[in-house]
């Protein structure tokens, strides 16, 4: 379940979210701050002996790539069903008021995807974003996007983002990233915990995997020399 995505660099550019009076040489103006030769290639992980159980609520923020430290926050309803040969993953996604953080009704939209025995998947949608949860404009947005993630723990689950504001204007996203943290049911407002919008850095490569990297602590180690032996 390799994926490829494109890296645009981030651009000051507060009209590319808002109803331009000229959004064709807003458009052009972001397309000259494209990096068109990088390429990034999502390598798949490894398998795990069982997948998180993510079914519940969660806060999840996103970061575009033009604006990293604004993200658009929702309240994600999960749930991951794993009865059948192939795990399920659908997510009902509301956003938040930009200022409140409370959600806004009307705008819920619904992300699924199969998930991988690694756990990644692959969710793609089409969402509204009303201008209150806008924080970069405040103008509605419509867009289209694949979030490419894993699920790390049963509260966690983080990836990339790829797609496109499709209107008032064409603006592509590659490159941005998006976080979920799990939150009790109906938290909202102030009681929210601080957006996270990417996988921490912190974080274990796989979910649920052993650490490769560990040493066996059982094991001598081949570097240290023998306590008892001479000095050579």
């Amino acid at each position: 379940m390799s994926s490829v995505k494109r890296i645009v660099a981030p651009a000051a550019i507060a009209c590319a979210f808002a109803a331009c009076a000229d959004p064709r040489s807003k458009f052009d103006e972001f397309g000259r701050h494209v990096v068109d030769a990088a390429v990034e290639v999502r390598v798949d992980a490894a398998p795990v002996d069982e997948i998180p159980d993510v079914t519940g609520e969660f806060l999840l923020s996103m970061s575009p790539v033009i604006a990293p430290d604004i993200p658009f926050q929702y309240r994600a309803t999960v749930s991951l069903d794993q009865s059948g040969d192939i795990p399920m993953l659908a997510m009902t996604l509301t956003p938040l008021h930009r200022d409140t953080r409370e959600p806004i009704d009307g705008f819920d939209s619904t992300y699924m995807a199969e998930v991988s025995r690694a756990g990644q998947f692959d969710a793609s949608g089409e969402s509204t974003v009303p201008g209150e949860a806008n924080g970069i404009t405040g103008a509605q947005v419509d867009v289209k996007l694949t979030l490419h993630g894993i699920i790390r723990t049963e509260d966690l689950f983080c990836g990339d983002l790829e797609g496109d504001v499709v209107r008032p204007t064409r603006i592509n996203l590659d490159g941005s990233t998006f976080a979920a943290i799990r939150i009790e049911p109906g938290t909202t407002g102030d009681a929210l915990p601080a957006p996270v919008a990417g996988c921490p850095s912190d974080m274990p490569p796989d979910a649920g995997a052993p650490d490769a990297g560990a040493p066996d602590a059982g094991a001598p180690d081949a570097g240290a020399p023998d306590a008892g032996a001479p000095d050579a």
